[in-house]
């Protein structure tokens, strides 16, 4: 949840950058609209950067 919104969170990774992304989803009217955030880093960082990513996600505000 975003904001109180439905969210969902896509990670793929990229073998040969070696870089994770993170997607995540806001639904803003279901199953019509959606907002979304995304941030990439590498691989063995995605963890502890991860953390700050929520940081700012759940720092947005969606009207």
């Amino acid at each position: 949840m975003v904001n109180g919104m439905n969210s969902y969170e896509l990670i793929t990774y990229n073998e040969v950058k070696d870089k994770k992304t993170m997607t995540v989803f806001v639904e803003k009217i279901p199953g019509q609209k959606y907002y979304y955030l995304q941030f990439s880093t590498t691989s063995s960082n995605f963890d502890k950067e991860k953390i700050n990513f929520y940081l700012v996600v759940n720092s947005f505000k969606v009207h």
